[in-house]
């Protein structure tokens, strides 16, 4: 096991992601040699700054491809990361449904077993540290613990569910040592424009109003550079194999009241409405995590305060506008 990513042979996927290129950059900072493995609709906007340091393969994670990847690079750690997440949200009862879990297990769960089947045969000695995420545990007791019994709501989370224990049992057959990390609502620069706070903080910058979904709804949201800290820490902690780590700040918030906060730091003067649209299927109320084990596995903490995180967010923004 590697000590140092210097150096370091650090297969990405997903690397042209938001967590994923703040990633990418860490690496290159640390001196590592990184390999991306992207899709073909993959945009590289988020890494231009440092795509020549890269290594970038576009692959069909279905097919015999990605062996034939693995075999070349012989990677020393894999943070995989790529996943579909567009089928979070989806209406019971219609016909998205049929559609939203073929494309959920294709992209979360087979191309998760065809990566690691090939590590185990190409690249046994490799680290690998993939992402879930909270909604794993869906309707479960709060706050989520590791040792818990998930219970998905929804397609994308059961096929990360169906990742996550593939992970484990691939590591018990064949010794390959997976760790998954569990990450709460992630958000910072270069975020997507769909998500909340990204979309909010672009209304207030152009002083338009803004209606919030679910503003008693509760998240624990954690700041992107402390995900990053907590992927690294994993890559080069020992003894993890095989474990579900949580990596969130283990405070529950108001959505409204980070609506309320991101108008107060960017000194906008919109009007907040609701938002009536019904409840879709799937849709949590809460979600809020334990982080002890990052903490006495890893000697990972969050670090980076709310107001920090969304005033270094919004100065980002400002400096794309």
């Amino acid at each position: 096991m590697v000590d140092t990513l210097r150096d370091a042979r650090v297969v990405v996927t997903g690397g042209t992601g938001f967590i994923g290129s703040h990633l990418v950059r860490r690496l290159v900072a640390a001196g590592a040699r990184p390999y991306l493995i992207v899709r073909a609709e993959s945009d590289f906007r988020r890494i231009d700054d440092v795509r020549p340091s890269c290594d970038i393969a576009v692959v069909n994670f279905i097919d015999d491809a990605i062996a034939d990847r693995i075999r070349r690079i012989r990677p020393d750690v894999v943070f995989h990361l790529a996943g579909a997440t567009t089928a979070r949200g989806s209406d019971a009862g219609t016909g998205l449904v049929d559609r939203d879990f073929t494309r959920a297990f294709e992209i979360n769960f087979t191309a998760t077993e065809r990566l690691l089947l090939a590590l185990a045969r190409e690249a046994p000695d490799a680290r690998v540290i993939r992402t879930g995420g909270l909604a794993e545990y869906g309707v479960g007791a709060l706050p989520f613990r590791e040792d818990q019994r998930e219970e998905p709501a929804s397609p994308y989370a059961a096929s990360q569910v169906a990742a996550t224990h593939l992970g484990q049992a691939v590591h018990r057959q064949f010794g390959l040592a997976v760790t998954t990390l569990r990450p709460a609502l992630t958000y910072g620069p270069a975020q997507s424009p769909t998500f909340f706070i990204p979309s909010l903080i672009a209304a207030c910058l152009a002083n338009r109003p803004f209606a919030v979904t679910s503003a008693d709804h509760t998240r624990d949201f954690v700041y992107v550079d402390d995900v990053v800290d907590a992927l690294v820490a994993a890559s080069l902690t020992r003894h993890v194999a095989g474990q579900v780590i949580n990596v969130g700040s283990g405070r529950e918030r108001r959505i409204g009241d980070i609506a309320a906060l991101i108008v107060r730091l960017t000194g906008a003067r919109i009007e907040l409405s609701g938002d009536d649209r019904p409840r879709q299927a799937g849709d949590l109320a809460r979600l809020v995590c334990d982080a002890d084990r990052a903490k006495h596995v890893l000697g990972w903490t969050a670090t980076t305060s709310i107001e920090d995180g969304l005033e270094r967010t919004i100065a980002w923004h400002r400096r794309q506008s």
